[in-house]
């Protein structure tokens, strides 16, 4: 019989659940799947965690990320020329407002790693 052991640190990580600045990823659908491979695409989506208030009662909640209106901006890109890679590979001075259904929408360069920083304050460009 062959078996898996497996042993590792324990941590506590119940506190993330009730810090409303964690990130959650949940899956959203299905977009793809190959039933002949058993393989497929799932979309995720961003949630936050935010306060749901009834009557005498305040829990929390998941919510889409972020705010329709809201400004991001591309801070890293793996393919920008100075890493090697070709102008304009990314979102460098794009206006990335998050639209009504809760998402900002990229251009993804082939091979890339990206990062992104929501603006503190909707700013008008």
């Amino acid at each position: 019989m062959n078996r898996r052991v497996f042993s590792a640190t324990q941590w506590d990580i119940s506190g993330d659940f009730h810090d409303f600045s964690t990130t959650y990823f949940l899956a959203d659908r299905l977009t793809a799947f190959d039933p002949v491979k058993a393989e497929g695409t799932v979309l995720w989506r961003r949630n936050e965690l935010a306060p749901r208030i009834a009557f005498d009662n305040m829990e929390p909640g998941l919510r889409p990320f972020g705010g329709s209106g809201d400004f991001w901006e591309e801070i890293f890109n793996s393919q920008s020329p100075q890493y090697g890679g070709w102008n304009d590979s990314g979102n460098y001075l794009a206006n990335l407002v998050v639209q009504s259904d809760g998402r900002f929408y990229i251009r993804l360069p082939k091979w890339s790693v990206l990062i992104f920083r929501k603006h503190l304050e909707n700013l008008a460009r």
